[in-house]
Formats: C-alpha cells, sequence, structure tokens
C-alpha cells in the first residue's frame, strides 16, 4: 500500500465519521403527561403502571418503572406487534394459553 493511498482512506474515514456524527432525529420524544393509549383502555394503563412499579419498583439508586415509563413502552409495543397477536391477547384475558397441564404458552 502506497503512503497516498493510505492518506485516501483516512480522509474517508474521518470525513465519514464527522457525517454520522452531526445525523438527525427524525421526530421529538412525545409529552408522555398527555398521551393516550393506543391499545390498552385508559383503565387498563392506569393498571398496568400499578403492576409495572410492583415489579420493578423505585430503589435508592435506580428509578421505578413508572419514572422509566415502561408503560408507554409496553403500550407502543403491543400496538406495534403483528396484527393478529394484539386480537390474540384481547381474546386471552385469563392469561398464557388455555391448553392442558404443562402448557407454557
Amino acid at each position: 500500500m502506497e503512503r497516498r493511498e493510505l492518506f485516501k482512506i483516512l480522509a474517508a474515514t474521518a470525513a465519514g465519521s464527522q457525517a454520522s456524527a452531526q445525523h438527525q432525529h427524525g421526530t421529538a420524544a412525545p409529552d408522555l403527561a398527555s398521551y393516550k393509549p393506543r391499545f390498552f383502555s385508559a383503565s387498563e394503563y392506569e393498571t398496568l403502571d400499578h403492576l409495572c412499579e410492583v415489579i420493578l419498583p423505585a430503589g435508592a439508586q435506580s428509578p421505578g418503572a413508572r419514572q422509566a415509563q415502561v408503560r408507554f413502552f409496553i403500550d407502543v409495543m403491543v400496538h406495534f406487534s403483528d396484527a393478529a397477536e394484539p386480537a390474540a391477547m384481547a381474546r386471552r384475558p385469563e392469561g398464557h394459553g388455555g391448553g392442558g397441564a404443562g402448557e407454557f404458552w
């Protein structure tokens, strides 16, 4: 490899890293205080918030599920999941599966 070739490669790499460091994100973060759930009803969304906080409570060194907005994450993930999956979840309010003994899902 010649020295000129090496400098061309280094210059191209430096220019490429500068361009990627200055990219723009498409949208701003949503206002979670006025967020309306997309999949869950309002009461289900509040219940989800309480359940998540029970599972992931705030500690001395880390935020809990409420501060981390876990309910928002779950609502968005379920809303944008495969079209058949939310319908299947809505049909099974009793939980996973519905089959016989030993069936996990």
